[in-house]
């Protein structure tokens, strides 16, 4: 068994799902095990106060329990059927992913003074194993789901263990326990493959692992980090889903032009693409900062710009400029690697299919029967049998689309790629 790593210690907090509420904060979930289950919190609970902090926010929950050292006292106020508690124990940290027949493995990644959290999926028995490092998309998400095991993406990777892969994923930096100098949503892209890269050194540390059967999985913007990662770790093979290969400044022109087409009408869609084209080719062609920008038409609207950490869509300003720069089709070109490149039917992010098959189109050429596509009916971004764009966009403006997720994930995008990776495995 590895040992589990030194430096990080486990995030605390809570543990629960909240809403807002006139009073405080409602308290909607409690996990099992977490120290709110301990504290003996009930979902319809409303928070009042912790520590004697005000709770208007979630914000000020996080920063009541930021205070407070894992095992430190904890008082948490609340009004329950109209009567006001106070509950009183220990912060307890999160509790860790479990999966019956597979060692789940917190470790850490060395990087730049701090450490990464990387989390391993390990198949019962001695190995070596084949196995998948998993590149996660766009923003600032956690990739520890154990909050979450019913999340499409944490059973595709269960999916991927229970068949005999050891899987590999690390959180970005200042994510999850993670503790980096630098914080997710304040780097560039270039950062973020710095960190994927040390990533993919690290993986090949693992005694367990077989090296000569080491697999990519790129989901959304992590199908455009895979090839990039790939050109100086090079693995066996890369499955990308839901991803675009052309230019960033394109796709997202394209989100103007064709994805809001599903859900505007299309003189509305014509009007905000017109405005949106210069915009965006000061912003990613031209590397303007986009604070020159401002006084353009329509330019909070398009980059939903916020002054306060100079960010652009939720992210530094400059990690989209820097996405922008890489050239994917040289990246494509210059691997010699079995390639699955993957589209849903009902993938409203990726638009179409155009950039998984022009992936296997630039494959084939340059290296003959190497590339292979695949098409999932009814399947959107996150794996969910969603039926269609449409649907997929209307559950999301309703607020049902979390539950529903939950309980349609789509078990063939995972049997696709681990029947494609034994096939080279047992080629080779």
């Amino acid at each position: 068994m590895l040992a589990t790593a030194q430096h990080l210690q486990r995030r605390a907090g809570l543990g629960t799902r909240l809403a807002p509420h006139e009073q405080g904060m409602l308290i909607t979930y409690v996990y099992p095990g977490s120290t709110a289950d301990t504290l003996q919190l009930q979902a319809g609970d409303v928070i009042r106060q912790i520590n004697g902090q005000e709770i208007v926010s979630v914000k000020d929950i996080v920063e009541a329990t930021a205070n407070v050292a894992t095992g430190g006292a904890l008082k948490v106020q609340v009004e329950r059927e109209g009567k006001s508690m106070l509950l009183s124990g220990p912060l307890m940290a999160f509790p860790r992913e479990q999966l019956p027949g597979v060692e789940i493995i917190y470790d850490e990644v060395p990087y730049k003074g701090g450490y990464l959290r990387a989390i391993v999926s390990r198949p019962e028995g001695p190995g070596p194993f084949p196995a998948v490092y998993y590149l996660q998309g766009f923003g600032c998400s956690s990739v520890d789901y154990w909050a979450n095991p019913q999340n499409p993406l944490r059973r595709l990777v269960d999916d991927f263990a229970r068949a005999g892969f050891a899987v590999f994923r690390i959180e970005k930096p200042g994510v999850g326990d993670s503790q980096t100098e630098i914080q997710c949503a304040e780097m560039g892209y270039e950062e973020e493959l710095n960190a994927f890269r040390a990533g993919a050194r690290h993986l090949r540390t693992y005694p367990f692992i077989d090296g000569e059967n080491l697999f990519y999985f790129g989901h959304s913007l992590g199908g455009i980090s895979a090839p990039i990662v790939a050109l100086e770790y090079p693995p066996t093979g890369i499955a990308v889903y839901g991803t675009v290969v052309k230019p960033w400044f394109e796709y997202l022109l394209d989100i103007y032009r064709k994805q809001n087409a599903v859900h505007t009408d299309y003189q509305v869609v014509d009007s905000l693409t017109r405005l949106a084209t210069p915009i965006l080719y000061q912003y990613l062609i031209e590397n303007k900062h986009p604070r020159l920008l401002k006084d353009l038409p329509a330019f909070q609207r398009v980059l939903l710009y916020q002054e306060e950490g100079e960010r652009v869509l939720g992210m530094h300003y400059t990690y989209n400029q820097e996405i922008n720069q890489q050239k994917l089709y040289e990246a494509w070109k210059r691997l010699d690697v079995y390639t699955l490149a993957m589209f849903g039917e009902a993938d409203l992010q990726a638009i179409d299919a155009e950039g998984a098959q022009t992936i296997v189109d630039i494959v084939n050429h340059y290296h003959p029967g190497k590339g292979e596509y695949a098409f999932f009916p009814q399947t959107d971004h996150g794996l969910v049998l969603s039926g269609s764009q449409a649907a997929y966009w209307e559950m999301q403006q309703k607020g049902t689309y979390p539950q529903f997720s939950a309980t349609h994930y789509n078990p063939e995008v995972g049997k696709r790629i681990v029947n494609w990776m034994r096939e080279i495995i047992n080629e080779q």
